[in-house]
């Protein structure tokens, strides 16, 4: 982690991480519960929303270099070192914000970047312990899951 001089001392050092160029928008992400945010040679970035509608985050239209570059920042030092935009590249990333799959596409003479949130997928089971076997849920603990967690639960097998 780069280390800065802290604004109190000139001599003084700390650890705080410096921002990332996508980090505040990664948070946009996260915040406006959005499917992805898209950057585009030609175009805004901009974020996607459900059934397909767009928001734009941005005013400057994007270059490739400017996505490469984007991109790179996101990336472990081991893959930035050889990283040219030439080749499709696929990786996670942890922002402040929370964590994003990033996939980089190369489209001709233009980019693509996508960068979805990482979601954790969580199964619960209810147990009969005498017999060790699963069993229905109970109608009220179904109900108050719903409640909490809304359109993100999937009821049934899977």
């Amino acid at each position: 982690m780069p280390r800065r001089s802290c604004c109190c001392s000139p001599k003084r050092t700390c650890s705080i991480p410096e921002m990332k160029r996508l980090d505040k928008f990664i948070e946009l992400l996260f915040l406006r519960r959005s499917a992805g945010l898209v950057l585009k040679t030609g175009s805004a970035a901009y974020l996607e929303g459900p059934r397909g509608t767009t928001q734009a985050v941005m005013q400057r239209t994007l270059t490739s270099a400017h996505i490469v570059s984007a991109v790179a920042e996101l990336m472990a030092p081991y893959q930035a070192q050889g990283f040219s935009g030439a080749h499709v590249e696929e990786f996670e990333y942890t922002a402040p914000g929370g964590r994003v799959h990033v996939r980089f596409t190369p489209e001709g003479d233009e980019v693509r970047a996508e960068l979805r949130p990482v979601t954790a997928e969580t199964v619960i089971v209810c147990v009969e312990m005498a017999t060790m076997r699963s069993i229905a849920w109970p109608e009220f603990w179904r109900q108050r899951v719903m409640e909490l967690e809304g359109e993100n639960v999937r009821v049934g097998q899977g």
